[in-house]
């Protein structure tokens, strides 16, 4: 055997065992095969559900997933080798496909302790994976992220783990989806109400819901803008009102802004007690002339 037949061997031999390797770690199917098929093929354990990755032609899938210690939101380490293989994976396949948006749901139980920065540990371990994902080499502008709270027990004694929903849509089905955000909105606008005298206000669930929704409006519309427009009611601050309805709009800026909105996104202005939506001669009236309210392009 010749040195120059001896290393086209030696190729042959590596490329048979690379590709052995993978198809061991990773599972991949094209175009024919059904996620609930694979499914039913896959071992699990009694703490862990599979990653999965399906955009309706390529399923990539894992018999490991993403885990989080119960109550926290930092991945576990270390990234086990097999899991790694189908990321990267993923990641090829969707930087090749620039219209297509990787959707994650982080999993999380109510009953857990929130230490994180977010609302929820829901959102803040999906924020991690998208982290984690953005390290490896995914646009991040490929990835948004919810949450989805469990009832049923699905960890281990100290381990939280689950399936990690991992949806793909495309540029079309998201626009559809911004634009059914952006009528709702419209419909009903994000209106925040203040103590008399007082810049910041405590906010209820369905006014943060509000603001969540508009956050993902204005992230994921690359031309997306709203205005801030602050208010006072007709006796608070007489000498300076526009000041302290501009100081209102502020406070919505940065609520709005501590979910990602860039600042660039957000303008604002004050009318302070000019433009009333009811009669100021009640404290019912100067109430709901008290606020806020965000109006989008």
């Amino acid at each position: 055997m010749t040195k120059k037949t001896a290393y086209l061997f030696g190729g042959l031999a590596s490329l048979i065992i690379g590709s052995v390797l993978h198809i061991s770690l990773c599972g991949h199917t094209d175009k024919i095969t059904k996620p609930a098929d694979i499914a039913k093929g896959l071992k699990q354990d009694n703490n862990s559900m599979p990653f999965m990755f399906d955009d309706g032609y390529t399923v990539i899938h894992s018999n490991d997933n993403f885990r989080f210690m119960t109550s926290g939101h930092a991945l576990m380490q270390p990234i086990s080798d097999h899991l790694l293989s189908c990321v990267n994976e993923m990641i090829l396949h969707l930087k090749e496909r620039k219209s297509q948006t990787l959707s994650i749901t982080g999993l999380y139980r109510d009953s857990e302790d929130n230490l994180s920065n977010f609302d929820n540990l829901g959102i803040a371990r999906a924020n991690e994976i998208k982290k984690f994902l953005v390290s490896q080499g995914l646009p991040k502008d490929q990835i948004v992220i919810s949450k989805n709270m469990i009832e049923k027990r699905q960890d281990g004694k100290d381990v939280l783990t689950g399936y990690y929903t991992l949806k793909v849509e495309t540029a079309n089905e998201l626009l559809l989806k911004l634009e059914g955000v952006k009528s709702s909105i419209i419909d009903d606008p994000v209106l925040i109400n203040f103590e008399a005298k007082m810049p910041n206000a405590v906010l209820n669930p369905n006014q943060k819901n509000k603001l969540k929704s508009l956050a993902t409006f204005l992230n994921k519309s690359k031309n997306a803008q709203c205005i801030i427009v602050g208010h006072t009611d007709s006796i608070e601050h007489k000498r300076h009102p526009r000041l302290l309805a501009k100081s209102r709009a502020e406070f919505t800026k940065r609520t709005l802004m501590k979910y990602n909105v860039k600042p660039e996104k957000i303008k604002i202005t004050s009318h302070g007690s000019l433009k009333p939506i009811a009669l100021n001669k009640t404290d019912e009236g100067r109430a709901l002339n008290r606020r806020t309210e965000v109006i989008i392009n």
